[in-house]
């Protein structure tokens, strides 16, 4: 999935690590599932171009999970406060 990598936390587990470019990485945030890591991501870039960000962001196709099941993964993710603080740009700045 675009933006997710596979890492090994401290108590030996795999998680799963966002990160999205935008000047540089942001972490979006660290993930049980390399399925809530993908939609961690999709919803980075919705939080992005609702701020007016325009970068060509390629969201990640979920297979094999339900639209309903989807919304709700989506809805509870937490997402790092680089992304919710990520200044908007006004359409006069562009």
């Amino acid at each position: 999935y675009h933006g997710v990598r596979k890492t090994t936390a401290k108590n030996g587990q795999y998680v799963y690590t966002v990160r999205i470019h935008l000047r540089g990485n942001y972490m979006v945030g660290k993930y049980n599932t390399d399925i809530e890591a993908a939609i961690a991501y999709n919803k980075a870039i919705d939080i992005l171009r609702n701020k007016g960000i325009t970068n060509n962001f390629i969201p990640n196709y979920v297979e094999g999970i339900a639209p309903s099941r989807y919304a709700e993964i989506y809805s509870s993710l937490s997402i790092a406060p680089g992304i919710l603080n990520y200044p908007a740009i006004s359409p006069n700045n562009q």
